[in-house]
């Protein structure tokens, strides 16, 4: 919430000054070139905004509802402090994972996408010269190793979900 009140007052802001600016600087930079820059910035403070928050608020979380858990159940309590400190750190390692094998599966995705669009543009020069099935075995080899990539990056999201959701 504080994000997006944070953005509001900043575009706002951003928007007076550009309204507002010189004829030296009208001249050097269009008015829409300083609003993306602008608009840049905030995206950018509103993430950092974003981001503290999500690293500053859970520990709090964490220690009060450990705290309120303690009074009732006692020492037993501290168990679920202890699958939190071992599962955080399995959950970040299956996280990194999760993108590597994202990565890759968009690297030959890409790959798979540009040969198909070659394809495309040059069937004609393709059928001419009889390469159908040359061209069919490339497609298909491409599209195994991409739901290849596809399944390793399925397999190493679930645990990295699971986690989450136990965490």
């Amino acid at each position: 919430f504080m994000s997006i009140q944070m953005e509001a007052s900043l575009k706002m802001a951003a928007h007076r000054k550009v309204l507002t600016m010189g004829t030296v600087a009208q001249q050097t930079f269009s008015i829409g070139d300083i609003t993306n820059m602008f608009s840049r910035d905030i995206r950018l403070a509103c993430a950092i905004l974003n981001d503290f928050s999500l690293a500053s608020v859970p520990p709090i979380q964490v220690g009060i509802g450990l705290t309120l858990v303690y009074e009732i159940i006692g020492p037993a309590a501290l168990t679920s402090l202890a699958a939190v400190c071992v599962l955080t750190p399995l959950q970040f390692i299956f996280g990194k994972m999760f993108i590597k094998r994202f990565r890759a599966y968009q690297t030959s995705s890409g790959i798979g996408m540009k040969a198909k669009s070659e394809l495309l543009a040059g069937v004609r020069g393709m059928k001419y010269n009889g390469w159908e099935n040359p061209f069919k075995k490339l497609i298909r080899t491409l599209r195994v190793i991409e739901v290849g990539k596809l399944l390793l990056y399925h397999l190493y999201q679930t645990p990295a979900t699971v986690l989450g959701v136990v965490i």
